[in-house]
């Protein structure tokens, strides 16, 4: 937040007693800046688009603005930075440069780090892409064995594949260079969540190469959340969760998704 510490406490003390007494935050004259980073190459999430950033956690960012803007809360990204997500983890758990970050996995170094979690933000199915040729099929986790499997750095696809017994990680800072890796038989496959694999291959070069799994047999299903650091005030966690669930109720969410199918 863009607000020292000195006045930290008195205001989320405020904040505390404007609820318990039944008013809203709309009530502060002070304004409450959300820091947060965009995620480089994690199309359909965060991209790119006539050099504006896009995507299903840009949109649920706006949206969720639209209706903290009567609260004098703003989730901003004051440089438009657009980082990998071991950096935005860093910034998240021990420099705590950002407030929050949208669109991550649960995981338990996360939990045990002190990050918070919003309610669910959407569904995502952890699956596998391989090299179309390769007569590969996925029956259970012994069908990994002495397998390399390509994960992105920093994400929950490592923490996954670690658990698995015979496999061997190739981790990468991005996920079209775990892609490339996998076009080029450097790795037997890549695990990544099926709504980021099936949006990086259907828009890359390689489309005529790679392919999801048939079935896109799954491995986990973990939704995705909000994240937010462990100093952000409980109050406005549940102001946040309070709107994430009116926009599931009034369809916003899912209209999101349904532009990035």
């Amino acid at each position: 937040m863009n607000i020292g510490k000195a006045i930290m406490k008195p205001l989320l003390t405020t904040l505390t007693l404007i609820i318990t007494l039944g008013f809203t935050a709309q009530t502060l004259a002070t304004k409450i800046d959300l820091n947060t980073y965009f995620q480089n190459d994690a199309a359909p999430r965060y991209m790119q688009a006539n050099d504006k950033a896009a995507g299903i956690c840009i949109e649920i960012m706006a949206q969720l603005n639209i209706r903290l803007k009567s609260h004098n809360i703003s989730i901003i990204n004051p440089t438009n930075e657009r980082v990998p997500i071991k950096r935005i983890l860093h910034s998240l758990q021990k420099t705590q440069k950002i407030d929050l970050f949208i669109g991550g996995a649960k995981t338990k170094s996360r939990i045990a780090a002190g990050v918070q979690f919003s309610t669910p933000l959407y569904p995502l199915s952890g699956t596998f892409a391989k090299r179309i040729q390769y007569p590969f099929i996925y029956t259970d986790e012994t069908s990994l064995m002495n397998m390399t499997v390509g994960v992105l750095r920093g994400s929950r696809s490592v923490q996954t594949m670690s658990n698995i017994a015979g496999v061997k990680l190739e981790s990468t800072n991005t996920m079209l260079q775990s892609l490339g890796k996998l076009a080029n038989g450097r790795v037997d496959l890549v695990y990544y969540h099926d709504m980021g694999l099936a949006w990086q291959i259907k828009n890359s070069m390689l489309k005529e190469q790679l392919m999801l799994i048939d079935k896109h047999a799954n491995i986990e299903s973990a939704p995705h959340y909000i994240l937010f650091s462990s100093r952000t005030s409980p109050v406005i966690i549940d102001l946040i969760n309070n709107m994430i669930k009116a926009m599931h109720k009034d369809g916003s969410i899912t209209e999101i998704l349904n532009k990035y199918r």
